[in-house]
């Protein structure tokens, strides 16, 4: 065994947040969009690392449980929806389980709200259909 945990950059930041409950998760996920989302001329590599970046923060907050607005938690769906919908992009099945456990953070009474939200990619059904327009509908669905 290489002793390597793939948990430890996560643990940081997680812990950061659960030991400072003031810090204010709307800002951190406004920093994380700031540092981590490419913007400009960016090689396929910054883009993979910079979306990396902004996988293992959003595993953070969740991890943390401080993604308890239903806004926030929708807005990073979004973001995260997007970075699946980029062609090419090596860290797919990451994004997706970080996708699917933002997902379970939101209670079943809060649902209709996941639904308004993501109704336009819903509404693409077949004609612009991706595994990960199918795996959301089959997520929601349930």
């Amino acid at each position: 065994s290489s002793g390597i945990n793939a948990e430890w950059p996560l643990r940081p930041g997680t812990e950061i947040l659960l030991q400072f409950p003031d810090v204010d998760v709307k800002e951190v996920y406004a920093l994380c969009k700031e540092t981590n989302l490419p913007s400009g001329h960016v090689s396929q590599k910054e883009i993979r690392d910079l979306y990396s970046g902004f996988v293992f923060c959003v595993s953070a907050l969740q991890r943390s449980n401080r993604l308890e607005d239903n806004e926030l938690c929708i807005e990073v769906l979004k973001d995260l929806l997007q970075i699946l919908l980029k062609n090419k992009l090596t860290i797919k099945d990451v994004v997706f389980k970080v996708f699917i456990d933002v997902l379970d953070t939101i209670k079943p009474e809060n649902m209709d709200k996941v639904f308004e939200a993501f109704s336009e990619e819903l509404k693409k059904g077949w004609t612009q259909c991706s595994p990960e327009r199918l795996a959301l509908m089959s997520y929601l669905e349930k």
